[in-house]
């Protein structure tokens, strides 16, 4: 997981939830409900769950980051 946010020059927290607590604590119905791996998750500035996806998407994660930055 280092090796992978060194390449994308990442330089937020990255959680690696181990145990399962925190994808139960944000485990809601949703159309891209899936425990897949890896598993991209947007918490977003209200501590609401904004984005969730089994899929990497980078351009629409960065949307997703940008609009919770403009709020």
């Amino acid at each position: 997981m280092r090796d992978f946010a060194e390449d994308l020059g990442l330089s937020y927290p990255i959680l690696q939830d181990t145990d399962g607590s925190v994808l139960r604590q944000y485990l809601v119905e949703r159309e891209t409900h899936s425990t897949a791996y890896p598993h991209d998750w947007i918490v977003g500035i209200d501590g609401l769950l904004v984005y969730g996806s089994n899929r990497y998407d980078p351009v629409a994660m960065q949307q997703v980051v940008e609009d919770e930055l403009a709020r």
